[in-house]
């Protein structure tokens, strides 16, 4: 596909409508457009009209935003391509504020585009993971010294009142994270389940008693312990800090609400990093194909 390799780069690949919808035709239809209500693809005509067709088979016309996040906006599709770049090529992305600006649009606007984006980008592939495996969950959200009196709230030392993200790392691999609403093994196992294959992993956690029930090597934090062997949280410990750097340091505060698009775009930078930029550009373009997310279910 296009080859870029940094902003200026990516800037002239994708400097007008007609050179996005050519690439979006290549990447979602190799150039043979299908049709989104009869899959066909047999006959298919070009209006004047650039990035509009029509089926043959079933008669309907289609535009080539059609089953994908970009449907039903009127943003240009040079400015929702910036958005993606943005999302996708540092470890911190970018605010909606600061985003605003780059692509020319409201704060509400750059928002709502970048929630689509994070929205689309949960991977649901993430294979089962083997090997070295670290589990541990962390806490997010301000601290309760940092509010006003009237908004305080009591017992809310350690993780009280703060979102709970559990994150499984497969050493030099994988990652996965997922926002639960309370820390114990009825929330934790579905994921554990879903990403571990156990018969093929050793399992390393701390201490805590929600992971008691696996087979597993732990570390016990309480006593000054950090690495015992192969036993240490290190890794998933450290991915946490990049996490929350993004939030803190750039969105400052989220919501419960929203946390897992946050996360869905943290995770696909984090398990796609190793590769070139125009390459994970295109990996995360053709997550956007089939979904649609309006603002009124966004915001609902």
């Amino acid at each position: 596909m296009m080859q870029f390799k940094n902003l200026i780069e990516f800037q002239k690949q994708f400097s007008t409508e007609l050179k996005c919808i050519k690439y979006l035709e290549k990447l979602r239809w190799n150039n043979k457009p299908v049709c989104p209500r009869c899959k066909s693809n047999k006959k298919t005509y070009k209006f004047t009209k650039i990035g509009l067709y029509a089926c043959g088979s079933c008669r309907r016309e289609f535009g080539i935003r059609k089953g994908t996040i970009f449907e039903d906006s009127p943003l240009a599709l040079t400015k929702w391509f910036m958005a993606f770049y943005f999302e996708i090529s540092s470890p911190k992305a970018i605010s909606s504020i600061q985003l605003s600006k780059e692509i020319g649009t409201t704060q509400k606007t750059a928002w709502f585009v970048q929630q689509r984006v994070r929205w689309a980008l949960d991977n649901k592939t993430i294979e089962k993971m083997e090997g070295d495996i670290e589990v541990d969950e962390t806490y997010v959200g301000g601290k309760e010294s940092n509010k006003h009196q009237n908004k305080r709230k009591m017992y809310s030392q350690g993780g009280n009142h703060k979102m709970v993200v559990v994150g499984v790392l497969q050493r030099q691999k994988q990652l996965a994270m997922k926002y639960i609403n309370k820390t114990n093994i009825k929330n934790i196992k579905p994921i554990l389940d879903k990403y571990i294959d156990f018969d093929n992993s050793n399992l390393f956690t701390d201490e805590s008693p929600v992971y008691k029930g696996y087979k597993r090597e732990t570390t016990n934090h309480s006593k000054g312990e950090y690495v015992k062997g192969k036993a240490h949280t290190n890794g998933i410990e450290g991915t946490f800090g990049l996490f929350k750097r993004r939030i803190y340091g750039i969105h400052h505060q989220i919501t419960n609400k929203h946390i897992n698009k946050y996360i869905n775009s943290f995770v696909f930078y984090y398990n796609n990093k190793s590769l070139e930029i125009a390459e994970r550009f295109d990996v995360a373009m053709n997550m956007m194909f089939g979904k649609q997310l309006t603002y009124a279910k966004l915001t609902a």
